[in-house]
Order: C-alpha cells, then sequence, then structure tokens
C-alpha cells in the first residue's frame, strides 16, 4: 500500500490480525454496493490488499454478507480517495444521503418507513441486524424525539470515520421514518464500543 489509502493503512495495521480480524462480523453487501455505485474508485493494483481490490472491482451481491473488516477496508477506500482522508463531516452527510436512498426502497422500506421514528428507535437492535452480524446496537435511553444509542464491536473494528459513517445511517434511518431536523452525534469511543446523541422534530 502507501499509494494514498493511509486511512485503510492505518485501519489494517490496527487490528489484531489485519484483514483476517474478527471472521465472524459481517456487513450486508447492498451497503457496499450502493457506496461504489455513487462513488466508484478504481485504485491501482497494489495499491490495496488483493481481496479489498476485488471487493471494489466486484461489488457483492445487495444480499450477500461480506467480511466486516474487508467491507470496512472497501469504504474506507471511498473516504481516502473522494472525501481526501480528511473531510469526516462531508463523508458523513454522503452515508447519510446514500443511505436514505436505499432505506426507502421496497425490499427496505417496510423497516424504516412504516413505524414511527420514537417507534424505529425501539426496533434499532433489529434494525441493525439486517445489515450486520458480529456487532450490536443497544438503547441507552430514548424519549419521543430522543434518544442515546451505543454500537458495540470487537476491538478496532470501527475507526473513528466509520462510527461517522454509521452516525449517517442513524440519520438516515430515522429521516425515512418521518423525522425532520435530525441530528445525530458521535459522542465517546471506547475500544468495544461508541455512543451516540440523536434528536429529531416529529
Amino acid at each position: 500500500m502507501g499509494l494514498g489509502y493511509q486511512s485503510v493503512e492505518a485501519y489494517l495495521a490496527g487490528l489484531p490480525a489485519g484483514l483476517a480480524s474478527h471472521p465472524r462480523c459481517m456487513a450486508k453487501g447492498s451497503l457496499l454496493r450502493d457506496a461504489l455505485r455513487l462513488r466508484p474508485i478504481a485504485p491501482p493494483q497494489g495499491s490495496l490488499p488483493e481481496p479489498i481490490l476485488a471487493l471494489i472491482e466486484q461489488p457483492p451481491a445487495v444480499n450477500a454478507w461480506v467480511h466486516e473488516v474487508a467491507f470496512n477496508a472497501a469504504v474506507l477506500a471511498i473516504y481516502d480517495e473522494a472525501f481526501g482522508g480528511r473531510d469526516l463531516d462531508g463523508f458523513e452527510d454522503w452515508v447519510c444521503d446514500f443511505n436514505r436512498d436505499l432505506f426507502r426502497r421496497p425490499v427496505y422500506r417496510v423497516l424504516f418507513a412504516l413505524v414511527s421514528p420514537s417507534r424505529l428507535v425501539a426496533l434499532s437492535a433489529s434494525r441493525w441486524s439486517a445489515f450486520h452480524r458480529g456487532t450490536s446496537l443497544l438503547i441507552l435511553e430514548r424519549s419521543e424525539e430522543s434518544a442515546r444509542l451505543r454500537v458495540e464491536f470487537p476491538p478496532g473494528l470501527f475507526v473513528r470515520p466509520m462510527l461517522r459513517a454509521i452516525s449517517g445511517g442513524v440519520r438516515a434511518a430515522v429521516t425515512v421514518a418521518g423525522a425532520t431536523e435530525v441530528v445525530s452525534e458521535l459522542e465517546t469511543i471506547a475500544e468495544t464500543s461508541a455512543e451516540y446523541s440523536l434528536r429529531w422534530n416529529s
């Protein structure tokens, strides 16, 4: 590596077994497929490990499950190439935009668009499991127009850009459920968890 994909390189170096880390953690292929459709990248050979290059060159099927470490590395490659590896706000907003469009499609609309924002938050653990395996989302507090959430994961699985991406995904989900002026903030990051505050207008 070392050809402009510093976030990917740092991510893999921080994992206990590099690309082979956390094999039980998986992500839904539709998320990566849409990301690469909207922000196509073409890393040169040798710029990324071969499994990541293969994932970018041949995005997974919509219903496929992808090793989350490879998934994260591919998304971080987009972050490095399209957002300069620095623009966290722009990256989060972009993730929010394409997740909002994804969640409005017929296959996912029943999960997000047919419940109120507060009810969606109450069901957030099951919604999370529709897109992730081996990690969890917990509700710490919930009211009619606010919530606090915690994402739990193995060491090193999610780094700050990916945690900001999760914030964008949460914003998208609550917006599709009918909320307005949605604000999601990444409040704390620990080795195996991150906490978010969420507020909206119904």
